[in-house]
C-alpha cells in the first residue's frame, strides 16, 4: 500500500473508531456481542 493510501486509509479507520466511541448503542451491541462470546467460551457444550 502507498505511503498516501496508508495514511488515508488510518485517518478513516480513526475517524470510524471516534464515530463508535461517541455512540452507546454501538457500544452496547459491541460489548453483548463478547459477552456472547465469552459465554460461548466459558460454557463449551458436550457433544455426544
Amino acid at each position: 500500500m502507498r505511503r498516501k493510501e496508508r495514511l488515508s486509509f488510518q485517518a478513516l479507520v480513526k475517524d470510524e473508531k471516534e464515530k463508535i466511541m461517541n455512540n452507546q448503542e454501538e457500544l452496547d451491541k459491541i460489548y453483548d456481542k463478547i459477552e456472547e462470546r465469552m459465554e460461548l467460551v466459558r460454557n463449551p457444550k458436550k457433544h455426544a
